[in-house]
């Protein structure tokens, strides 16, 4: 997986302790996507005692991505790209970076969107 944890959020940071986490959990619960990415993240990687799933995470990044949030279309792509609890379809995850570039570019710069050609949809592998 391409991603790595801590990577934007000071939320995300300062959720240490479970009370922290149950907070977030409430966050999520009410539809918020930098919430639903920050437990999306320390899913993905088992972190501060959350259990790591994969499919925890996905389910997190993916209702992100459904509010038009591109950090969460950029992490839920990167599971269809390399097909980690979906059946891997390189030209869905193709889709969702061209559309989280242009929201804002993958974790919100617009100088992302260069790397993410780069990376996904030019990339002399695809």
């Amino acid at each position: 997986m391409v991603s790595e944890p801590l990577f934007l959020f000071p939320f995300f940071v300062a959720c240490r302790t479970e009370t922290d986490i149950k907070r977030l959990r409430k966050l999520v619960k009410l539809g918020k996507s930098f919430a639903q990415n920050a437990l999306g993240e320390m899913h993905q990687h088992g972190l501060y005692g959350v259990t790591q799933s994969d499919e925890k995470a996905l389910n997190l990044y993916t209702l992100s991505a459904n509010n038009g949030d591109a950090v969460g279309m950029t992490r839920t792509a990167d599971y269809y790209y390399h097909g980690i609890g979906v059946k891997q379809s390189r030209t869905t995850a193709r889709k969702m970076f061209e559309f989280a570039a242009r929201e804002g570019g993958v974790a919100g710069k617009k100088e992302d969107i260069v790397l993410v050609k780069f990376r996904y949809i030019n990339h002399p592998l695809n």
